[in-house]
């Protein structure tokens, strides 16, 4: 597929251009259409809702970069977590966030072993999206691009899946303990 790099001789200029454009938007048409049926149900239940778009920088493979597709797929899905971000959805009723993982993920095992982890990556991401969803208010960060990196997962970590307000004591919205 043309997505993973096996496309046409040509790349993306063989393509026709009904072709580009679905191929080039189709991710971003999957989260629109999650969006669309879920934001408006976090806008109208109890409370302030947390809907969380997780993204890479798609530098984080260690076979190099992404085919032609998947770097537009991902451009579409970021502009539109931006824009999902910055539409007035009810500050009080919907927190829209983006988490863009900007660090290796499925490294190769030697480079595993070279540079190993505490957790996986993976459980990481998990626990701070979980934090991100209990901690909908009260953080200053409505709307706001978090960004995952080496040196920012710790204290991303301390502040979502470790507590950070005084909700997070109560075990009912501890996020990961």
């Amino acid at each position: 597929s043309l997505l993973r790099g096996n496309g046409p001789p040509g790349g993306l200029l063989e393509m026709g251009t009904e072709d580009f454009a679905s191929a080039s938007s189709h991710l971003a048409a999957l989260h629109f259409a999650a969006a669309q049926q879920l934001i408006p149900r976090l806008q109208f239940s109890s409370g302030v809702g947390s809907y969380t778009f997780v993204t890479g920088d798609g530098g984080g493979h260690p076979e190099g970069r992404r085919s032609a597709l998947g770097e537009l797929n991902a451009h579409h899905v970021w502009g539109l977590s931006a824009a999902l971000r910055n539409e007035p959805l009810g500050k009080d009723r919907v927190n829209v966030r983006e988490l863009r993982v900007r660090m290796a993920v499925n490294r190769p095992e030697g480079e595993r072993a070279d540079d190993p982890r505490d957790r996986p990556l993976s459980e990481d991401v998990g626990a701070l999206c979980a934090g991100l969803a209990v901690h909908t208010t009260g953080m200053d960060d409505h709307g706001e691009l978090v960004e995952v990196t080496s040196e920012s997962l710790g204290p991303l970590l301390a502040r979502y899946a470790g507590g950070g307000d005084e909700d997070a004591v109560d075990p009912k919205h501890r996020a990961f303990d």
